[in-house]
């Protein structure tokens, strides 16, 4: 969408919320969002939370912010060692404890996406 496009939706909305709502990139919504707050505040989102975009059928979507911590973690160190032996068998021991994220060679997962997040364990233990 072009930025004149984006003007012309803007003054057609009465609440700039319905149109941050309706459009389809939510997660560039909140990213542009954070880089207007700058970069310690980006810093310390990416930190401390992950950013969840669903999608509805009547085109709306709904973003959620997962904090991350150890009450979030399932941390897959036990005793300083692995008792999984790969990282597949980590994510299905911590869904099956009811976790959203898991650590795996000091790196921190999500289980809905398997892509590592930006924090690491270092600085969950920094809290």
């Amino acid at each position: 969408m072009k930025i004149e496009e984006l003007s012309e939706e803007f003054n057609k909305v009465s609440d700039i919320r319905q149109l941050l709502l309706m459009h389809p990139d939510s997660k560039m919504v909140v990213d542009s969002c954070l880089h207007y707050m700058g970069d310690r505040v980006q810093h310390w989102f990416g930190k401390n939370f992950d950013i969840e975009v669903r999608t509805h059928r009547e085109g709306s979507n709904t973003v959620f912010f997962h904090e991350i911590s150890w009450k979030t973690v399932f941390n897959s160190v036990v005793a300083d060692r692995y008792i999984w032996n790969d990282i597949g068998e980590a994510k299905i021991a911590a869904q099956k404890a009811g976790y959203k994220y898991f650590t795996w060679n000091q790196r921190i997962y999500s289980i809905a996406t398997g892509y590592a997040l930006q924090i690491t364990t270092d600085d969950l233990d920094k809290r």
